[in-house]
């Protein structure tokens, strides 16, 4: 095989055979469909009784199946040809010194970009409303009371428990308990107050 061309060498017979296989090929026909039908010619051609008879009967037919083919490539229009490369897109700061924002202030700006979410804030859906039912809302002065409740007496409270409850509705940590230490510099100190002040009374009443 070279090619497209193909040498065999042999019977007239063989030949023929060779070059049916060969044409297939070239017409993209897989070479074991005439392989298996020449086989089964050979076997035929053993049995005495069917040498004269039609072997189409006993030879196999192929079905031809479409094979899906490639879809081509889209092919894109050729634009004309330009020497020149084309336009360099304005940047971010040249579209702001057009508009004049570049020499603008610093207030300017940021009331610039405050206006600007704004905007596409307003553009933006409005979320989907839920009409729920309005509670009506009833005025102290005007409910009703009612007559099934007895009134209780409240406990009495003491100081301290009133003292501690407001503190922690404030959310003021209660008092650290005072240490033995602190307990005996505070008696001493009202005790010599104490003594300082009956000094200074009898001394007034023993003047003239």
């Amino acid at each position: 095989v070279q090619g497209n061309t193909v040498a065999a060498m042999g019977s007239i017979k063989g030949l023929k055979a060779v070059r049916k296989v060969v044409e297939d090929c070239m017409k993209n026909v897989h070479p074991i469909y005439n392989i298996k039908i020449l086989m089964i010619k050979r076997e035929l051609a053993k049995d005495p009784a069917l040498a004269n008879e039609d072997w189409s009967r006993f030879l196999p037919k192929f079905a031809s199946k479409n094979v899906p083919t490639k879809k081509p490539l889209k092919i894109r229009e050729k634009k004309p040809y330009t020497p020149f490369p084309p336009p360099q897109p304005p940047s971010k700061i040249d579209l702001q010194i057009a508009s004049g924002e570049y020499f603008a202030p610093e207030a300017a700006k940021a009331q610039g970009a405050k206006d600007d979410a704004r905007r596409a804030a307003n553009e933006l859906p409005p979320p989907p409303s839920e009409d729920k039912p309005k509670k009506k809302r009833e005025r102290p002065h005007k409910r009703k009371k009612d007559q099934s409740v007895v009134d209780v007496e409240q406990p009495e409270v003491s100081a301290d428990e009133l003292a501690a409850k407001i503190r922690e509705r404030a959310g003021v940590e209660p008092p650290k308990p005072e240490s033995k230490k602190k307990k005996r510099k505070r008696e001493q100190r009202e005790a010599a107050e104490r003594a300082a002040a009956e000094a200074a009374a009898a001394a007034l009443n023993t003047e003239p």
